[in-house]
């Protein structure tokens, strides 16, 4: 894909805030905040230009997305993929300075799979880095040990049937935030092993 076929795909499909710029191999950075203004359904639910570095928000939120692959490889600011049919976040950036959103989605998510390893560490008033969308059979551990930022004590907001969110709001933030990647992995084994024994197996898992 040329550079003036890039050009007409972000003028049709992306509202920019800041300045862009496109790499030989296409791929864009933005020095601001991106909106996808339009879904991308003609595409197969996949993002059709391949994103690079995007300093502040991106918002792809109700595009008809079934995959994040192009997304940004880093976000600085927020990164909301909302009310889309993703079954998991391989492709997402690998890095979120802002909040990760992911809610109301069309089909339930089956893997948190390609879940950003870092997220929240701009985020500097309190309340959640992470809000999304669970369910009894969805793996929930690399909430562990993802590395998130934020200032407050909780650092996940899940939305789901109520008696499974108000039993996984008893296990889950007390072992959500700590410091280093060992202790993050260690404290989903003992994670995991509590989730068991109250009845949350299928949430139990990567």
């Amino acid at each position: 894909m040329d550079e003036t076929e890039i050009k007409k795909i972000i003028f049709v499909h992306f509202d920019f805030e800041g300045d862009e710029s496109i790499e030989p191999d296409g791929t864009i950075n933005v020095n601001g905040d991106v909106d996808a203004v339009q879904g991308f359904p003609e595409y197969g639910g996949q993002i059709p230009v391949k994103f690079g570095k995007v300093t502040g928000h991106f918002n792809a939120a109700f595009t008809s997305l079934k995959t994040l692959m192009n997304c940004p490889g880093e976000v600085g600011g927020d990164l909301n993929v909302s009310k889309n049919s993703l079954s998991d976040f391989q492709g997402a950036p690998r890095v979120v300075g802002g909040k990760l959103i992911a809610t109301g989605m069309h089909a339930k998510l089956t893997s948190l799979d390609g879940l950003p390893s870092s997220i929240g560490h701009g985020v500097k008033t309190a309340g959640p880095v992470v809000e999304l969308d669970v369910h009894p059979d969805l793996g929930l551990l690399r909430l562990i040990t993802a590395n998130l930022g934020g200032t407050g004590a909780n650092k996940v907001q899940l939305s789901g049937p109520p008696d499974l969110i108000k039993g996984l709001n008893n296990i889950l933030p007390k072992y959500i935030g700590l410091e280093s990647q060992g202790k993050r992995n260690a404290a989903a084994i003992r994670c995991s092993l509590e989730l068991i024994r109250a009845g949350y197996k299928g949430n139990a898992r990567l």
